[in-house]
């Protein structure tokens, strides 16, 4: 099943739509939908619940459309800045395994927004290595990562991640550090102004940045299926960091560095669940995000690919026996 999605050609891209479409039918077939109360949403996306209400149809289709959207994203910028053996559809079909690789995990979350605050991120600091004089590209990846936080709380670790990747890329002078600390602060600034001014400041500021973190509540139903991706995922993440020589091997410094950044978005992404209020499978998107990546990369760089091909199917089987959990057993 490997095979199909080896190349980088447009029937591959339809490929990839058919293979999502068993993982998108279980959304119709469940009998109690996933829902995530209204006031989780912060106020930068107060609108979706509304447009949640048209029905559960409508919002499977938008979840779906969604992460075709992000899955094709990720893999361009995989695929543009050559981080793989070749230009594949790998990191596209990992991420819609890794997405669906929980029961409850298909809902249309912050944490599914701020992915792609993220991933635009990630291209903007690519850009600025390229770059001798990168002021823009380090204002808006920094720019990127705050408007995650304010989309998604918990995805404040992500300005970290920011700061880090910059610094892992190339040495900045004090001009530079200044502007990011600029792009860190200026959407906390605007948008406070605005709630500010409309006399919201402080209900703004206790429900979306101080009432998001708290003490942790794991709002998970654990069964079968998520014992089984949990340790599929443990194991993935755990062979990502043993295997980082293998996928560095005959490649450039600066693809090297590429990885690296990667690497740091994987370990922060997993620590996001620290200090918030509530924890359910449709967080655990953001680390299904760079997981993919390097299980896609981790895919490409095996030389049995009999078990590249076992490796994959094995996430296959999960993701699938979580969506249809309820009807297998």
């Amino acid at each position: 099943m490997l095979k199909l999605f080896r190349n980088n050609q447009i029937y591959t891209a339809i490929s990839v739509l058919i293979y999502s479409l068993p993982f998108f039918m279980s959304h119709f077939w469940e009998n109690n939908p996933k829902t995530i109360a209204t006031e989780d949403y912060p106020f930068l996306l107060s609108w979706l619940p509304n447009l949640c209400s048209w029905g559960h149809n409508f919002t499977g289709i938008l979840f779906f459309v969604l992460l075709l959207v992000l899955a094709f994203w990720l893999n361009l910028v995989i695929n543009i800045n050559r981080l793989g053996k070749r230009a594949t559809y790998y990191t596209a079909i990992s991420f819609i395994l890794c997405a669906f690789a929980f029961p409850a995990s298909d809902v249309i979350s912050p944490a599914l927004f701020s992915n792609f605050c993220i991933i635009a991120a990630i291209v903007q600091l690519y850009k600025a290595y390229e770059k001798k004089t990168s002021v823009l590209e380090v204002f808006n990846a920094a720019l990127l990562g705050s408007t995650a936080a304010l989309l998604y709380a918990p995805a404040v670790w992500y300005i970290l991640f920011v700061a880090l990747a910059w610094f892992i890329l190339r040495t900045f002078n004090s001009k530079e550090f200044i502007i990011l600390l600029i792009g860190f602060f200026v959407p906390y600034y605007l948008l406070g102004t605005y709630m500010y001014l409309n006399n919201r400041f402080l209900d703004w500021w206790q429900r979306d940045i101080a009432g998001s973190f708290g003490r942790l509540n794991f709002e998970m139903d654990i069964t079968i299926s998520f014992w089984i991706s949990l340790g599929i995922w443990v194991f993935l993440l755990l062979f990502a960091v043993i295997n980082l020589r293998g996928l560095k091997y005959k490649t450039t410094i600066r693809e090297q560095k590429f990885i690296d950044v990667l690497l740091w978005l994987l370990i922060i992404s997993c620590f996001t669940w620290i200090g918030q209020k509530h924890f359910g499978q449709e967080d655990l998107i953001t680390i299904a995000l760079p997981l993919s990546i390097f299980l896609s990369l981790n895919l490409q760089s095996f030389q049995n690919e009999k078990l590249s091909g076992y490796l994959h199917f094995l996430l296959f089987i999960a993701a699938i026996f979580a969506q249809y959990e309820a009807h297998i057993l």
